[in-house]
C-alpha cells in the first residue's frame, strides 16, 4: 500500500474577484493565493474599460461597491480612482464589520 504525502504547501487558497450585476451578470477572475494590489488594479482596469463604453453608449456611469479588505483600500488602488471615475468607474465601500450588507455573499451561497 502506498502512502500518498500531503503537498507541504498547505494553505494556499483559491480567491475570487467578482462583479455582480443584479439580473444581468456575474464577472470573475480566479486566483490561487492573496489578491495583491497590482492584480487589483489590473482587474479594476478591465472594469473601467468596461465602464467607459457604458458611458459613452449610454451615459450611465458604473458604481462598484467594495468590502474594506487591505487592497481595495491599498495606496496603489487609490492613486487609481481619480483615473477610473473619469472612465464613469465609481467606488464605494461598505461600512466595516457589516458582512451582512455585501449582497454578493449571498448570491454566492
Amino acid at each position: 500500500q502506498k502512502r500518498i504525502r500531503q503537498n507541504r504547501r498547505r494553505g494556499r487558497r483559491i480567491n475570487i474577484f467578482g462583479i455582480w450585476e443584479p439580473k444581468s451578470s456575474f464577472n470573475y477572475a480566479l486566483m490561487l493565493g492573496t489578491l495583491k494590489a497590482p492584480t487589483y488594479v489590473q482587474l479594476m482596469d478591465w472594469q473601467a474599460q468596461i465602464a467607459a463604453h457604458r458611458l459613452l453608449e449610454t451615459g450611465q456611469i458604473t458604481v462598484i461597491i467594495h468590502d474594506n479588505a487591505s487592497v481595495h483600500k491599498s495606496l496603489l488602488a487609490r492613486q487609481q480612482h481619480q483615473r477610473w471615475q473619469q472612465q464613469g468607474l465609481y467606488i464605494f465601500f461598505l461600512p466595516p464589520y457589516s458582512p451582512q450588507m455585501n449582497r454578493i455573499e449571498e448570491a454566492l451561497r
